[in-house]
């Protein structure tokens, strides 16, 4: 009886929402892996999709200088319009930056991990990162809200289209570009997605923001991009070096074997952390 009553508690549906989209979300790329590996790409295509992943997130970790952490903490709606708004300017500034710098010397990136098959995807790493950092800011704003069933949801989404779009894409974009492709499609797809949701329920958006505004909840949680920021980078950076390590030591088919490994492993991982 005590326990039913706990389940029945608001929190614990809450937790059980999104556990549950969690768990979908990753069981998705689970059950598609081994056609994905059957029929489609080659260890070597998911070698250069690792390598991708992990400077996307690397990059993705500092982009937005962590203001989405303060939509929680906003104490009215102006605040939580400019934060929002801030998180996202930040994102997509570091994006142009990163694009204009893999248009002008994508060699020289390349080369720096000792991959250049990945040359011809760097561009993609900014919009993988305008959408899996754009994803990351509107969580933090639904859970403002409370909106726990649709950040489920919107993982599913992510998930769905992704691994749809990795199948869809083998075919006009053969080799390691359907798959990052596919990723990408995912998570530009969950952000736009979340964004509509937010642009048609908040009218008083783009009217709320001003420089002033801005500037005000810029030194007011400026504690976020100090000292939250560089953890958070060091965090995914540690998670995330030794890819470019192997990659330039032992090359993408190597790095494939480990990422396909990640996948496998992280299902059930996931399910543990979650629980």
């Amino acid at each position: 009886m005590v326990l039913k009553k706990r389940f029945n508690t608001e929190f614990s549906k809450n937790v059980f929402k999104l556990t549950f989209g969690t768990v979908l979300a990753q069981a998705i790329p689970f059950l598609m892996l081994p056609v994905l590996q059957k029929w489609f790409y080659s260890v070597s295509d998911f070698g250069i999709l690792t390598h991708f992943t992990s400077i996307a997130a690397i990059v993705t970790s500092f982009a937005s200088l962590k203001y989405e952490y303060a939509i929680v903490l906003a104490k009215d709606r102006i605040q939580q319009y400019n934060l929002t708004f801030l998180a996202l300017f930040f994102t997509f500034a570091i994006s142009i930056l990163l694009l204009i710098i893999a248009l002008v010397i994508p060699g020289s990136i390349s080369e720096l991990f000792k991959a250049p098959e990945a040359k011809p995807y760097l561009w993609l790493v900014p919009v993988s990162i305008i959408g899996f950092g754009g994803t990351q800011v509107f969580q933090y704003w639904y859970n403002k809200e409370k909106s726990y069933s649709f950040i489920a949801w919107s993982k599913f989404v992510q998930s769905f289209v992704g691994e749809t779009a990795k199948v869809g894409g083998y075919y006009p974009f053969p080799g390691p570009a359907g798959l990052i492709v596919g990723r990408v499609t995912g998570q530009v797809a969950s952000f736009i997605w979340m964004l509509k949701r937010m642009l048609n329920k908040e009218k008083e958006f783009f009217s709320s923001i001003t420089f002033s505004r801005l500037n005000g909840v810029f030194n007011e949680y400026k504690s976020f991009a100090l000292f939250t920021t560089p953890g958070s980078f060091l965090g995914v950076l540690t998670s995330n070096i030794h890819i470019l390590i192997l990659t330039s030591l032992y090359g993408l088919e190597t790095v494939g074997y480990i990422g396909i490994s990640f996948i496998y492993i992280g299902m059930p991982l996931g399910i543990i952390a979650s629980s």
